[in-house]
């Protein structure tokens, strides 16, 4: 049964639904992509692009302006998650957390994680 349901896009269009409404709610800055449910089919899942850089990159890591800032949203969001939501991303290995560095307004940087893979 669950193995089915893991081969079903339309199982991870509504983790990745409930994941970014979760993530909103938590008031944390965590990026979740949003799903594309009328292009999705059982083996094919859609979403939005989510601009990011490997958190494995030396170059990326010495660009993030405050790295234990990052790890503590990571961190905080997967408690969340875990403690408050119910569903979590049970595979945070480096190749499912992006980071993008952004700055407005001339305000230092700031990195966001990404998360996939729900």
């Amino acid at each position: 049964k669950h193995v089915k349901l893991e081969l079903d896009f339309h199982f991870e269009v509504e983790n990745l639904q409930r994941a970014g409404k979760a993530m909103a709610a938590s008031g944390l800055n965590v990026i979740i992509p949003k799903p594309i449910p009328e292009l999705t089919r059982t083996r094919v899942c859609v979403m939005e692009f989510c601009e990011g850089m490997k958190l494995t990159d030396p170059k990326v890591l010495a660009k993030i302006p405050n790295k234990e800032a990052l790890m503590r949203v990571v961190c905080e969001s997967f408690a969340y998650q875990m403690h408050i939501d119910g569903l979590f991303n049970a595979d945070p290995h480096p190749g499912n957390i992006l980071v993008q560095i952004n700055s407005k307004d001339g305000a230092p940087p700031v990195a966001t994680p990404v998360l996939l893979d729900w």
